[in-house]
């Protein structure tokens, strides 16, 4: 994989121990986990602020490039999920149902659905929900 810009997934959930970081892609269940300072390394590297990275900061990102848990900048995962919702929506006689927060989900709306048909924004959106509060929920 050639490095080109990249971006965290909006749906990716980080936990911190001591000295690890564990990456949770709540859409496929993956986990990942990295050493708290590879993970620094590699979220410098993707926000721009570092551009040499050595074989084993690479081989991490293309391990989570592969996994989905880093994208290309440009990749508009709303609109790819929306796709794959509606297609097994189609295609099941009984339905389907994700739970998929992302970084800017609250867990306090009382239904969440993707699409144009939103009546009740989260009075929230637009702020990260924290670690904290996301063990608490």
């Amino acid at each position: 994989m050639s490095m080109k810009k990249l971006k965290w997934s909006n749906y990716i959930v980080t936990f911190d121990d001591d000295k690890k970081t564990f990456l949770f892609k709540s859409i496929t269940e993956t986990l990942y986990s990295l050493s708290t300072e590879e993970y620094q390394i590699i979220n410098s590297y993707i926000k721009g602020e570092i551009m040499a990275i050595d074989d084993t900061i690479k081989r991490h990102i293309s391990e989570l490039y592969l996994d989905g848990m880093v994208v290309d900048s440009d990749i508009d995962e709303v609109e790819i999920f929306k796709s794959t919702f509606q297609d097994k929506m189609n295609s099941s006689k009984h339905g389907v149902i994700y739970f998929a927060p992302s970084l800017k989900c609250n867990l306090r709306c009382k239904y969440c659905i993707i699409g144009d048909s939103i009546e009740n924004p989260c009075e929230s959106a637009g702020r990260d929900m924290t670690n904290k509060d996301a063990m608490q929920a």
